[in-house]
């Protein structure tokens, strides 16, 4: 079945999506250009999506002493990065820097659903 949106989805799809988008943040740089906002169009309203994105710390700005402070994230930030930097993120997986599986889902017909069969059990 193809979708056109998120829209088309029920419920238990919706929650399915969000689950899959948070696996596959570790191995996805393209998903880190993504707001959490767009959980709106899941039809999540604005406080669902601030307790979805607030399961994540981003950073905030320096306070007086320079120090980098943490935040919870809000439904207005890009999702966070899954890693500190490229060293961990290729330690985290056996020496190899994550795919970007955008590109995979451009190369394959149909690759988001073959993507979403990897990733789901």
């Amino acid at each position: 079945m193809k979708m056109n949106s998120y829209c088309d989805l029920d419920t238990s799809d919706r929650e399915n999506t969000v689950k899959l988008e948070k696996m596959s943040n570790k191995e996805n740089d393209s998903l880190m250009e993504n707001l959490y906002e767009k959980y709106l169009d899941l039809g999540y309203n604005k406080d669902q999506v601030n307790n979805i994105a607030a399961q994540f710390l981003k950073d905030d700005l320096p306070n007086e002493d320079g120090e980098i402070l943490k935040r919870k994230a809000r439904y207005s930030d890009y999702f966070v990065e899954p890693y500190e930097n490229n060293q961990i993120a290729k330690i985290s997986n056996n020496g190899a820097y994550p795919p970007d599986l955008s590109l995979m889902v451009k190369a394959r017909k149909d690759g988001a659903n073959y993507i979403r069969s990897l990733l789901l059990p």
